[in-house]
């Protein structure tokens, strides 16, 4: 029935002006049917949704939050080179693990991993707990959304591949405008924890990432 749902929405010709607006919103609509409507999709896609909502939550503060523990700019990109290494290194495995065993344990391990960076970070008194802290979440969340994404195309015909790598990274891009919600978040946080300086308000807004991460795993 998904694969009915994407066949007949998807790839419509329409014309251009309110009809093109309306094609495309309708091939988003149908993308989030299709993935929801899989049981394959909907656990990895669920658990993807919450946890990267959770870790934009911080965006607007983390840096201040670096420096509040003394690192450099040179430090900071350090920290995101690390990242990027970590994707580089773990996807390729986490891929092999996705052909061998399925999506689900490689998907847990990997936000397993998000989780504990996102704890150690919170809790970080020096500076190389921040690094420690990237390194596990290069294992982690650094690969999460590329492993989720070979898995789907795998399952999808080559002529709409294209058409699903482009909505996932719109979703991505969509996701990340959760970092709205952190002044709501941080004043939710320092008034119930009755918290008063600015570092633990930082570490409790980013220590909340680990609750996202995880609650992908439980799903």
């Amino acid at each position: 029935r998904a694969q009915k749902a994407l066949d007949k929405d998807d790839f419509d010709e329409s014309p251009g002006g309110s009809g093109q607006l309306d094609e495309e919103s309708g091939k988003g609509e149908s993308l989030i049917r299709f993935l929801l409507g899989d049981p394959r999709f909907r656990t990895p896609m669920l658990a993807l949704w919450i946890a990267d909502a959770g870790g934009s939550l911080h965006m607007p503060m983390v840096m201040f939050f670096f420096m509040s523990l003394g690192a450099h700019p040179l430090d900071m990109g350090i920290f995101g080179f690390i990242m990027r290494c970590g994707s580089m290194v773990f996807s390729p495995i986490y891929g092999r693990c996705v052909d061998r065993f399925g999506i689900r344990t490689p998907l847990l391990v990997c936000l397993s991993f998000c989780g504990a960076g996102c704890i150690v970070r919170g809790c970080a008194q020096e500076i190389w707990h921040l690094y420690a802290a990237q390194l596990l979440m290069g294992a982690g969340g650094g690969s999460s959304w590329s492993m989720v994404k070979g898995f789907i195309s795998k399952h999808v015909d080559a002529p709409r591949r294209s058409w699903l790598l482009a909505g996932l990274k719109l979703q991505m891009t969509v996701l990340t405008l959760s970092k709205v919600l952190y002044p709501a978040l941080n004043a939710g946080l320092a008034f119930s924890l009755s918290l008063e300086t600015q570092l633990a308000k930082y570490r409790a807004v980013i220590t909340t990432c680990t609750v996202f991460c995880w609650a992908g795993v439980g799903l």
